[in-house]
């Protein structure tokens, strides 16, 4: 069965001061239902309170709902000219990257997800999940710190858990 690509995601990229945000469902804002709501997640949200007091600054929200850090890599969830996160990721760090403040990532959620279902965590399946996530955010990171350069804060963001409810329901 092959896989079904996303539409595109939005690449269109403000002038000036620029904030750039990856990963999947939780930067691009998605809703339950399917609609992305990107003006109102925490990368619009972020860039407003960041820019309230002097410069403006834009948000370049290139995440995609679904995406794995695999898939991060190596595309084959949302469709980009650049055909993966990273590599649509890179090309805007080096062609703007006099005007890059801020990078953040948040990704490996997707990597996990699956291995839970009516409250109860697969072990053997949340194992492979987390070293998944630790093979490749790793060369995640190594490619954006290269794209971005050395001066650009690049944030790897942390996630809420969502089995918490597993331990105290189940």
């Amino acid at each position: 069965m092959a896989r079904r690509l996303l539409p595109p995601v939005p690449t269109t990229v403000p002038d000036g001061p620029l904030y750039v945000a990856l990963g999947d469902s939780l930067a691009a804002g998605y809703q339950p239902g399917g609609a992305e709501l990107r003006d109102s997640a925490y990368p619009a949200l972020a860039a407003a309170r960041l820019g309230s007091g002097g410069d403006a600054l834009g948000v370049a929200n290139l995440a995609c709902s679904g995406e794995t850090t695999g898939t991060f890599l190596a595309g084959g969830k949302c469709t980009y000219p650049e055909k993966t996160q990273v590599a649509q990721a890179e090309k805007l760090l080096r062609e703007r990257r006099a005007d890059v403040r801020l990078v953040t990532v948040d990704i490996g959620g997707n990597d996990l997800l699956r291995c839970a279902a009516r409250l109860r965590v697969d072990a053997k399946c949340a194992a492979t999940g987390l070293g998944t996530v630790d093979d490749n955010l790793p060369k995640i990171l190594s490619r954006l710190r290269a794209a971005a350069g050395p001066d650009v804060p690049v944030l790897v963001l942390g996630y809420y858990n969502p089995w918490l409810a597993a331990k105290y329901l189940g």
